[in-house]
Parts: C-alpha cells; sequence; structure tokens
C-alpha cells in the first residue's frame, strides 16, 4: 500500500457512516441521572427548567456527550470511508489495465 498517495476522502459517504451513529448514541433511551430518557431529551429538559441558562453543570454533560458519541463515530467512519475509497480506486485501475 502507498502511504504516499493523496488522501481520498467522499464526503457523503463519511456523512452516511458516521450520521446514523451519531443520531442512534443521541436519541437511544438510557439511564441519564436516575431517568431513563435520551441525552437530547435530558439536555432538552435541563434547558427548559434552567430557562435556557448554560451552567457548569450542563456545559460538562455536553461536553462529555460529544467527545463519546461524535469524535469516536466521525474516526470510524473516516477510516471507514478511506478504505472504500482506496479498494474502489485500485479496482478502477486494475479493471482500466485490464480493458487496454
Amino acid at each position: 500500500m502507498d502511504i504516499h498517495r493523496k488522501l481520498k476522502i467522499n464526503w457523503w459517504l463519511w456523512m452516511a457512516l458516521s450520521i446514523p451513529s451519531i443520531v442512534y448514541s443521541w436519541a437511544r433511551t438510557r439511564d441519564v441521572k436516575g431517568w431513563m430518557v435520551s441525552d437530547w431529551g435530558y439536555l432538552m429538559s435541563y434547558l427548559h427548567q434552567t430557562d435556557y441558562r448554560v451552567t457548569d453543570d450542563i456545559w460538562s454533560f455536553f461536553v462529555e456527550t460529544l467527545i463519546w458519541s461524535v469524535v469516536p463515530a466521525l474516526l470510524i467512519g473516516w477510516i471507514a470511508q478511506y478504505l472504500i475509497m482506496l479498494a474502489w480506486e485500485t479496482w478502477r485501475e486494475r479493471r482500466d489495465k485490464a480493458l487496454t
């Protein structure tokens, strides 16, 4: 494998691989501070209770949710789409060589 190959990014494929897992992780119901709600439900109810003032508690909850839900999904999605793009390019090059 050529390490110096130009990085190929397919933005649509990256989004298709990353966004569903991010939405699922934010929307799945689980125990959040004693409530069986989703992360987004907890965030919205907390902001509504505090008249939309962001406190240290909600800020730390949001940062934790962002880090553990978004970053791994984006990294795994990027790696997966990169490998798919490399395989696609290799297949196209071999097919073109076989046709000529």
